[in-house]
């Protein structure tokens, strides 16, 4: 009888298999299998949310908008290829000029592809029309619901891709055979690699693997089977860029000389963490493991977190209202180039750190939070939560857990992700590779509010901190006070829309740490900004300012 995760890793291999089909002859011109598409999706989505979808385009070639529609919920699906904003809204435009709002008014986009990380669309111009960003899904997003269904819900997800995509459960290859494609993806990276780093030095010396790459790529869907889908897309990234870089060359040798070639070559470098992986993968095929595919668990013992985070140079108070475990593990993702499987996040209960507001956030957030009260046994627990998994990542624990761990090592791999190289020397050994937080990118791991104003006859210095710590140092930003007096910080910057304004500082460049939490952290920055903010109020400032005037 086929198990649950059976079932599950069916899902995950097909579709992403699916997937990367459709883009790759996207890529070539081909898009007669995207009609096909639309009813695989409308018959998935079907079971995924109960609906009724029809496919619209069966009773009216080309109906604008949308392809698939639920007259009883009136709700609307385009499927599409194309992932820009602007399809979106040439969709949603459609859907306006053809009334089609009146019979299907919730909308809901499905990228074939990967969907764009976010989407600038006015969805403010379309009042009679349901949509949002959340409304944009792909193949990731329909895998990650998989996670959380039962197993008739699994079994019948499979029958449609069974019976749309020709899936037949087989034994798997042996795993010599495996570990033999294994080892070609990784011989080929290490190539790509070496030859990189020569080019940095001297971008005359290249050499090219088109025939190593494209055998790869001919049995991609083979390779999946093997990685966990973050993994596998970031190998397929280098040797995307790769064959860029060659198809390319002559013109950025050219154009640029060899500091565009250096800087490419420097970026792909910065993979080269996934060859630890690809050994990791091929050692535990050799000891009969089957898991890797799944993903990393992650281990958080949230009090040692909050201990660095402080040490890294946050406000408690900023962790505790900003702070999101669930963008945290998003993060770590992309640091670590490895799906995050299941996270585990403990809080001794009568730590310096416990704060029972924060606990109830992260949990709202959907974050699961066990609470411990008694130390040996949290500590105990955590040791057990480690032995019970093959694999773990361990988020700057401290010396007590991981001295318990040494005489492990034999039994899991542990991973470690450290603040300014926090975790001690002594235990570096034991892990399989350690990777250090980037402040720049850490900023991701927090929730904003942008947009608030506070009057500057009574603001305060809380006041003036939430102003910072929710401004997103991704982007730039410029402090405003208005003719009215309210204070707010603004993502349009420049002179731009200056008109209400009684005066602007100079603009905060993204990156630069003038916003965001750990801006805000600085005390004496804080108290600045508002001593600053007082005088320029009470000299009756005008116009622009320079920010330490």
């Amino acid at each position: 009888m086929i198990r649950k995760q059976e079932y599950y890793n069916i899902i995950v291999h097909e579709l992403s298999s699916f997937r990367y089909e459709i883009e790759s002859k996207n890529s070539c011109g081909f898009i007669d299998d995207n009609i096909f598409a639309e009813n695989i999706i409308k018959d998935l989505l079907n079971i995924c949310f109960e609906w009724e979808l029809k496919n619209l385009n069966e009773e009216s070639n080309n109906y604008p908008g949308i392809d698939l529609g639920d007259n009883n919920k009136h709700i609307g699906v385009q499927v599409t290829s194309t992932k820009t904003s602007k399809k979106i809204t040439d969709s949603l435009n459609a859907i306006v000029q053809s009334k089609v709002y009146e019979t299907y008014n919730e909308i809901y986009f499905f990228i074939l592809g990967k969907k764009q990380k976010s989407y600038s669309v006015e969805y403010s111009n379309y009042p009679l029309v349901d949509c949002s960003d959340e409304n944009i899904w792909d193949i990731d997003d329909l895998i990650s619901w998989c996670k959380n269904y039962d197993k008739c819900k699994l079994s019948k997800i499979c029958e449609v891709i069974q019976r749309e995509l020709g899936y037949e459960l087989v034994e798997k290859k042996d795993n010599i055979t495996s570990i033999r494609m294994l080892f070609d993806l990784k011989n080929t990276l290490q190539n790509v690699f070496n030859t990189a780093r020569r080019m940095v030095d001297s971008p005359k010396c290249y050499e090219w693997y088109e025939g190593e790459i494209n055998t790869l790529r001919s049995h991609k869907d083979k390779v999946i089977e093997l990685l966990d889908i973050k993994t596998y897309e970031s190998c397929f990234d280098i040797f995307d860029s790769w064959m860029d870089l060659k198809k390319n060359y002559p013109v950025y040798n050219r154009l640029y000389g060899g500091s565009i070639i250096s800087s490419y070559c420097e970026n792909m470098i910065h993979y080269e963490v996934l060859l630890l992986y690809l050994d990791l993968s091929i050692s535990q095929l050799r000891k009969g493991y089957t898991d890797y595919v799944d993903g990393v668990n992650v281990f958080i013992d949230c009090d040692s977190l909050l201990e660095r985070l402080t040490a890294f140079g946050l406000d408690i108070e900023i962790i505790y209202n900003q702070f999101s475990i669930k963008k945290f593990t998003a993060y770590l993702e992309n640091l670590l180039l490895r799906k995050v499987k299941d996270i585990v996040v403990l809080f001794l209960k009568d730590s310096k750190y416990f704060k029972l507001t924060f606990i109830e956030r992260l949990q709202a957030e959907g974050t699961t939070v066990i609470v411990i009260d008694d130390e040996k046994y949290f500590r105990s627990n955590v040791v057990e939560e480690i032995i019970a998994s093959k694999e773990y990542l361990i988020i700057s624990s401290n010396d007590t857990v991981l001295s318990e761990l040494l005489n492990l090592n034999n039994n899991v791999y542990l991973y470690t992700v450290s603040f300014d190289n926090d975790i001690p020397v002594k235990y570096l050994p034991l892990f399989s590779v350690n990777r250090e937080i980037d402040k720049t990118y850490f900023s991701e791991c927090f929730n904003y509010k942008e947009n608030e104003r506070f009057h500057i006859s009574d603001i305060t210095l809380t006041q003036v901190r939430y102003l910072i710590s929710n401004a997103n140092d991704k982007f730039s930003h410029q402090l405003r006070v208005d003719w009215s007096g309210d204070v707010y910080i603004s993502n349009i910057v420049g002179c731009e829309e200056i008109e209400d304004l009684k005066f602007r500082w100079e603009t905060w460049d993204a990156h630069n740490n003038y916003a965001g939490p750990f801006a805000a952290s600085d005390s004496a920055y804080v108290e600045k900004t508002l001593h600053n903010l007082k005088e320029c109020w009470h000299r009756d400032r005008r116009g622009y300012i320079d920010y330490f005037y």
